[in-house]
């Protein structure tokens, strides 16, 4: 099959399967106070925890009556409400890290008189042992305060520890999303858009909470974009004929990415409907593209073939030898390139040692035999 490829056309009950059985479909038996819906919005990556949300309809009430709440499930403990945090009067399950341990959850605070006009989201941790945990005060964004997050629109990375969420910012013509980026330790960051964009939010956090693919809207087009923050926002069509040799006419018109596979090598997305008179509109098309490497560089792999491996840690050496403190050379994220980021490729980045010459995390003949026939 060929390095790259790109494909694109026209395009209930909640179970849970394990491999510990060779099939099974398990019931997830709701709580009582949740009467009015309920619904799975995530699952761990193990398969074991589900996140979601739950609906409670007060006797006699309206629609705007209805509250929300943010709830797990396993299969030994069964469905647990997660409550709402600290004034809230509303909480929604947004995502859930690979473990189980951590659920991204989104608050609702305000006026919840018809028409929600005073309402507003804000994003929260909820874990095990210590319950819900607030992000903190949102970041302004071009000199711009938010006035909250959207809902749903939410991405936690798989260890818990990054999250990419829309903030509100109100403008001329309304309400424009814009990216912006928690890291646990390091607060919020905001993610730029592309130059004459007028809102944007991203739709996939990177496997290691390193970048962000999204979209945004320039004029009356929606142009999607990557963006980390060795290399900035960049426009998703021209990395791709940059830097993975496609190109114009192999790829289809590109607007929105919609998921991403963990080797960072298989996207999918979505154009909008097409209008087709005296019929209405069509199925949104779809499309997939494979790629001949990662979108974006593993962290540690210096050369940016795919592969980390010696060849990289050489590559770093001479780097840090000659003088250059290029911004991608700094692995620990300590904002510093030095003699430290050395270290954590060798010890964190591939979890062994000085002297390990063939990367297999012994120290033994092998390494010998390896460093010989090198030179």
């Amino acid at each position: 099959s060929s390095a790259r490829e790109s494909s694109f056309g026209s395009p209930g009950s909640a179970v849970l399967w394990t491999p510990s059985v060779s099939r099974e479909a398990v019931p997830i038996e709701s709580l009582p106070e949740f009467n009015h819906d309920v619904w799975a919005g995530s699952i761990s990556a193990d398969g074991k925890t589900v996140a979601g949300t739950g609906t409670y309809l007060p006797p006699g009430g309206d629609w705007w009556d209805v509250v929300s709440t943010a709830f797990i499930w396993t299969a030994e403990d069964g469905m647990i409400s997660l409550g709402l945090p600290e004034d809230a009067t509303e909480s929604n399950a947004e995502a859930v890290s690979s473990d189980g341990s951590v659920v991204l959850v989104t608050g609702l605070f305000g006026d919840r008189e018809p028409g929600f006009a005073g309402v507003y989201r804000e994003p929260f941790i909820w874990e095990q042992q210590t319950g819900y945990q607030s992000l903190g005060p949102l970041p302004s964004y071009d000199g711009e305060a938010l006035s909250g997050i959207v809902g749903g629109l939410s991405k936690i990375s798989p260890d818990g520890d990054v999250v990419v969420v829309a903030g509100v910012r109100e403008s001329a013509t309304g309400v424009d999303r814009v990216p912006i980026l928690y890291e646990r330790g390091h607060g919020f960051a905001t993610i730029p858009l592309q130059d004459g964009a007028s809102w944007g939010f991203a739709t996939v956090l990177g496997d290691d909470g390193e970048f962000v693919v999204g979209h945004s809207r320039i004029g009356t087009d929606t142009v999607p974009f990557v963006w980390d923050p060795r290399r900035g926002t960049r426009d998703f069509r021209q990395v791709l004929l940059g830097e993975h040799g496609f190109s114009d006419d192999e790829l289809p018109p590109l607007t929105t990415v919609r998921g991403m596979s963990n080797d960072r090598r298989v996207l999918i997305g979505s154009n909008p409907a097409i209008e087709i008179p005296g019929i209405g509109f069509s199925p949104p098309p779809l499309w997939a593209i494979l790629l001949d490497k990662p979108l974006i560089p593993y962290r540690g792999d210096i050369d940016e073939n795919g592969v980390i491996d010696a060849a990289d840690i050489d590559l770093l050496t001479d780097r840090l030898r000659s003088g250059q403190t290029d911004s991608s050379f700094d692995l620990n994220s300590d904002g510093a390139v030095s003699e430290a980021d050395r270290q954590f490729w060798v010890h964190v980045i591939n979890t062994t040692y000085f002297g390990d010459s063939n990367l297999d995390g012994e120290f033994d003949s092998a390494d010998l035999v390896s460093v010989t026939a090198t030179g």
